[in-house]
């Protein structure tokens, strides 16, 4: 069921998108997607194994994403990421990544 759900989500996505997965010795160590849409890539669900973090496989998943974007056309790129999450903000910076603003997620408890 989640294989199908999954390709129903994947066949339906509106822009052009690259998913990256980096192994080392045969072990996925990081992974990510890239969205194409109207020369921005926006960059989501990128994530590093708690194992292997610290070790630069995050940068190198960035990289390979921009490449792909920048091939395809980007011209820009943004993502988003908690203020308080501060190894992937290190990591962004890295790349030259800067706040531009904030915002809240808001919640109702009925």
């Amino acid at each position: 069921v989640r294989a199908a759900t999954t390709r129903i989500v994947l066949e339906r996505l509106a822009v052009a998108s690259a998913f990256v997965r980096l192994r080392v010795d045969g072990e996925t160590v990081a992974l990510g997607r890239g969205a194409l849409d109207q020369g921005w890539i926006g960059f989501y669900e990128i994530a590093t194994d708690e194992r292997f973090r610290q070790r630069g496989y995050g940068l190198q998943l960035m990289q390979s994403i921009l490449r792909w974007g920048i091939a395809n056309g980007a011209h820009s790129a943004y993502l988003q990421v908690m203020v308080n999450n501060a190894p992937a903000v290190r990591l962004y910076s890295k790349l030259g990544f800067r706040e531009q603003y904030r915002y809240w997620y808001l919640q109702n408890r009925l």
